[in-house]
């Protein structure tokens, strides 16, 4: 059921009422599960998507959910990234700007004493932070406030043209300011009355007018500025001097509608000659609404409100991140104290026709079905990788010499004190790893020897047991030979490398064994219980033909102790 939505009259009248005071980081957290019984028709699911006559739209993305990031997180706002991959983060409860590296680690958290909100990076790599009635510029290395520009009732998002202007706005009144890459406002030719000379926009409902503008962005190809303005439901597009281009979407429910739009994000080919997709994220649907650039025809939505992994909670923002050349990412800043991962078109790389197969020369064609090939190397056999795009898999791929054996790799690593050797010859190993190839179709045995005072405890990897490790070399094949010390003492089986230890846990009429070694310690008794010591074993604990050793002092305070094979130095 679909229920009534407010009227334009109505949300002008309750805008307007409230423009003397503060947006405070998107106030709408508290109120978003009534507003969404009252404003919504549920549900959206994520990769939804609804269909157009739209012949030549770019498809709908595919978006998979990552691991979130967490770490430093409390209340992310505005997300920039710069050149070098890294990303900021305003986040006022998480000690002001946040920066992440490409990777996801956080890497410095820069304290701010007035309440922040958008972020951007400056020409010179300097960060930009509204903070209300300015706009601060911040040292891009220390974090140290440089200066401040700009007088606002409401400073908001931040976005900084190719030229290096920046566009700033104003979400109380209604407009967006314009500054040189210096700083200094720049005169529009286009500011209504009563507005700042370097502005653009003023208070409505009409086209090029605001209600409450939040988010802006640039878009390069077109050398346009996309301002979202969150009351009118709406996205509106502008040159560098306010001159009213188009507008998406408009206030409701459902695809290309929006209740409280908060930013938008731009992807472009990866040749940087088009923009493909754009993403409009929605604070109180808890979507991102993924649009085609060319025909602005929705394609799907990814999100949807909730807890779960890949849903999300009153988002703020959205930061398209292409962080190398094949793998993309989308970023929502998310109420919940997180910021949301999507792999963007994420595709597992798959070995081609020519995997397995026997060439006289290196196979330079069908490599991979899916994904781009890396890492060939050989001079057959061969060997190479293919890379899913987006972070997704990577597969391992091989081919042989054409009139030559094929051949497998046998490694084995050592775990421990001891040796692997083969039947037949090839595997000798002594400690850490080694490998050896041999033809398809050998069946090889691995036999395992321990070190004095060790003993063999199993295998891992492509065998298991505790005998001889027998492969069928049909592929390649790893295994792991684990050798572990066997113990000074021993209580029930339990290892102990003391007499001392072992004696803790000796209990009433109790035996303590004993390697035929020196135990250099001193050794009091003086729990109370009465039991036997029983020295001479042999590493294995399997003979008893020696004598265990105690170089230093024997106490008997409680107790009392029956020794065989054992002597005091």
């Amino acid at each position: 059921m679909t229920m009534p939505t407010l009227g334009k009259d109505q949300r002008i009248k309750k805008s307007l009422g409230n423009q003397l005071s503060a947006w405070r980081h998107f106030s709408m957290a508290f109120c978003s599960g009534l507003m969404r019984v009252i404003f919504l028709t549920m549900v959206v699911l994520l990769g939804q998507n609804v269909l157009s006559d739209c012949a030549f739209c770019a498809i709908a993305p595919v978006a998979t959910p990552l691991s979130a990031l967490t770490e430093g997180a409390r209340t992310p706002v505005r997300l920039a990234t710069n050149q070098a991959g890294d990303m900021y983060v305003t986040d006022p409860r998480g000690g002001g700007i946040l920066r992440y590296n490409s990777s996801g680690v956080l890497q410095q958290t820069i304290s701010t004493i007035k309440n922040i909100s958008g972020i951007a990076i400056a020409q010179n790599g300097d960060l930009l932070v509204s903070q209300g009635s300015s706009v601060a510029v911040l040292d891009k290395t220390s974090g140290v406030l440089k200066s401040s520009f700009g007088v606002f009732q409401k400073a908001n998002g931040i976005a900084v043209d190719t030229a290096g202007s920046v566009y700033v706005t104003d979400s109380i009144d209604n407009c967006v300011q314009v500054f040189s890459s210096a700083y200094a406002p720049l005169s529009t030719g286009t500011a209504a009355a009563g507005k700042p000379v370097n502005s653009f926009g003023t208070t409505g409902q009409l086209a090029g007018q605001f209600l409450q503008p939040t988010g802006i962005s640039y878009e390069k190809i077109a050398n346009q500025l996309a301002v979202v303005d969150t009351l009118n439901g709406r996205v509106q597009f502008f040159s560098p001097t306010g001159v009213y281009q188009k507008t998406i979407g408009s206030f409701g429910s459902g695809p290309l509608y929006f209740t409280s739009p908060q930013s938008i994000a731009f992807e472009y080919t990866k040749d940087n000659s088009s923009l493909s997709r754009l993403y409009v994220v929605d604070a109180f649907q808890g979507t991102v609404q993924a649009i085609d650039a060319a025909s602005g025809a929705f394609l799907s939505y990814i999100g949807g409100y909730g807890l779960a992994s890949g849903k999300l909670v009153v988002p703020s923002d959205v930061l398209y991140d292409r962080f190398d050349s094949s793998n993309n990412r989308l970023v929502v800043s998310n109420g919940n104290g997180s910021l949301a991962l999507y792999g963007i078109d994420m595709t597992g790389g798959y070995c081609g026709p020519a995997n397995r197969g026997t060439f006289g020369a290196a196979p330079a064609t069908a490599l991979c079905s899916s994904g781009s090939a890396t890492n060939f190397s050989g001079t057959g056999p061969w060997n190479w990788s293919c890379v899913g795009a987006a972070g997704g898999t990577v597969a391992s791929c091989s081919a042989a010499l054409q009139g030559a054996p094929v051949m497998y790799a046998l490694s084995v690593t050592l775990s421990g004190s001891g040796t692997v050797t083969s039947n037949p010859v090839g595997i000798a190993c002594s400690g850490g790893s080694c490998s050896a190839g041999f033809s398809q179709g050998s069946i090889i045995s691995l036999m395992p020897t321990s070190a004095a005072g060790s003993a063999f405890s199993g295998w891992s990897g492509d065998c298991s047991g505790t005998g001889s490790c027998v492969i069928n070399m049909a592929a390649n094949h790893s295994v792991q030979a684990i050798f572990d010390l066997i113990p000074l003492a021993r209580v029930n089986g339990a290892p102990f490398g003391s007499l001392t230890t072992a004696y803790a846990a000796v209990g009433m009429g109790g035996i303590l064994e004993a390697q035929s070694v020196t135990f250099v310690e001193n050794l009091t008794l003086n729990n109370g219980v009465v039991f036997t010591l029983q020295g001479g074993f042999d590493p294995a604990y399997g003979n008893r033909g020696g004598t265990t050793t105690l170089d230093g002092t024997l106490v008997v305070s409680s107790g009392g102790l029956i020794v065989d094979s054992m002597v005091i130095k």
